[in-house]
């Protein structure tokens, strides 16, 4: 990715049993905001800004994430603790944004409140 580049997931937990708690997580440990945009039933009326999301077996979201810093953002699936397991957090993969930056600055439209 590129600084200042706001990017669209597409999510699906192909998973028969397990849900998965996904969120990011870059190196400096903040936590990243992302907007919940849309799901199996289609775009959202209103958008949800999140730190993390539950995705049931076989079900889909569609997150934005705003990047306005070089870093490395890891997605991240955070285990609750219970009888069977720790508190743990599963690193699912990595994403690395770059210092060069995108000629379109989207971050203000991001952050508004009236944007989906």
């Amino acid at each position: 990715m590129k600084k200042n580049e706001l990017v669209r997931f597409y999510a699906t937990n192909s998973c028969n049993t397990r849900v998965l708690n996904i969120g990011f997580a870059d190196t400096s440990k903040v936590i990243p905001k992302f907007k919940l945009v849309g799901s199996d039933n289609g775009q959202y009326e209103y958008f949800d800004k999140e730190m993390a999301t539950l995705l049931a077996p076989g079900e889909r979201k569609i997150f934005e994430m705003y990047f306005d810093k070089p870093s490395s953002v890891y997605l991240t699936h955070h285990m609750l603790k219970s009888i069977y397991s720790n508190d743990s957090t599963v690193i699912l993969g990595r994403i690395t944004v770059e210092e060069d930056s995108v000629l379109t600055d989207y971050g203000k439209a991001f952050m508004s409140e009236d944007s989906s």
